[in-house]
């Protein structure tokens, strides 16, 4: 895995890389549904403690606004978003990273975010 940029505060974070990066919502429930259930806990034990710093960090920063964030701070911002998407099914107790018998995911369309 390669590493990522992330403010120094956070850069032990790094190794998880592009792989758990994802800027659109649609990457992220592609990573979740497409990653075992042994993999999300993994990733969400090793980020999830760290939330509360993380969130700490940034609404500190001086804009809201992701696209104007430096690149660490952006990727900061979108592991924690991952993070998020992937805490349902081990927070729920999911047997699997995917509901069954539910609408496929394949045919869901992720709207892009409207500024």
């Amino acid at each position: 895995m390669s590493k990522i940029a992330l403010p120094a505060k956070f850069a032990d974070l790094a190794e998880w890389g592009p792989e758990w990066i994802h800027g659109w919502d649609r990457d992220r429930h592609v990573q979740r549904v497409g990653s075992d259930l042994a993999t999300v806990r993994r990733f969400y034990e090793a980020v999830f403690p760290r939330m509360d710093d993380i969130i700490a960090y940034l609404n500190a920063l001086p804009t809201a606004d992701p696209a104007a964030l430096s690149e660490p701070d952006r990727n900061l911002f979108n592991l924690a978003l991952t993070c998020m998407e992937m805490s349902h099914p081990i927070d729920m107790k999911w047997k699997s990273t995917d509901i069954d018998d539910t609408f496929p995911w394949q045919r869901m369309d992720f709207a892009p975010l409207r500024g």
